[in-house]
């Protein structure tokens, strides 16, 4: 979530990025293995929301190399 706002590019969240809302929710187009694993709060969120394994939390998920993301923006 970090990159998206310094990027300056819009994002969902009415949490503070600490995990509950789930609304900064984010489409992985390409490089979903320069992501970190999802840790056990985002393992929650991902099935809480039944997204689909193309989808990531940005507020928990850390980039390691090049991706390529989209977000609906709510």
């Amino acid at each position: 979530m970090t990159a998206i706002i310094k990027a300056e590019l819009p994002i969902g969240s009415s949490c503070g990025a600490i995990g509950i809302c789930a609304k900064c929710f984010v489409r992985v187009i390409q490089g979903m293995e320069n992501l970190s694993k999802p840790n056990p709060i985002e393992k929650k969120l991902l099935e809480r929301e039944k997204y689909n394994t193309d989808i990531r939390i940005s507020c928990q998920a850390k980039i390691l190399g090049p991706v390529t993301i989209t977000t609906s923006y709510w």
